[in-house]
């Protein structure tokens, strides 16, 4: 193995992106891959500094092939839009409260959409009970 290849930095294998928030805070790919990162790496529960990505951030940018500059416009960007912060005596980073409510916490439906799929089922449930035993019946046949 050649000098050059021992310290290369290995490029990172996907990034899932929520196409929805990244439009709605105008990040690049490249912006979110960098905060995505930021967050799994400052989430890892064998990390010296817990919450915080400690590394340098040229080492973050090679790992999406990208250049020293593009990647401390993405970050000086996250900054700005309050998705991440640094920390002034460290240089440390960590996503915010707005990136984990944004990007990160998992809704399967929208809040308006649970609430209206909760009033369709209980008005399921209602009509059910009220259905007469003929009907039950009937039904009971059709799925035979």
């Amino acid at each position: 193995m050649s000098q050059k290849n021992k310290y290369k930095t290995e490029l990172a294998d996907f990034t899932t992106i929520k196409h929805n928030p990244r439009v709605k805070y105008d990040l690049s790919n490249n912006d979110y891959c960098i905060a995505s990162a930021i967050f799994t790496l400052s989430h890892n529960p064998d990390s010296i500094f817990p919450g915080w990505y400690y590394g340098k951030a040229e080492t973050l940018g090679l790992k999406f092939d990208f250049s020293r500059a593009t990647t401390y416009r993405s970050i000086e960007k996250l900054i700005e839009k309050e998705l991440l912060e640094k920390n002034p005596d460290t240089n440390f980073l960590r996503t915010t409260k707005l990136w984990w409510d944004e990007f990160e916490s998992l809704r399967l439906v929208k809040k308006d959409d649970w609430y209206g799929s909760l009033k369709l089922r209980q008005l399921s449930q209602n009509e059910i009970y009220s259905v007469s035993k003929w009907d039950k019946t009937r039904l009971k046949m059709r799925h035979i």
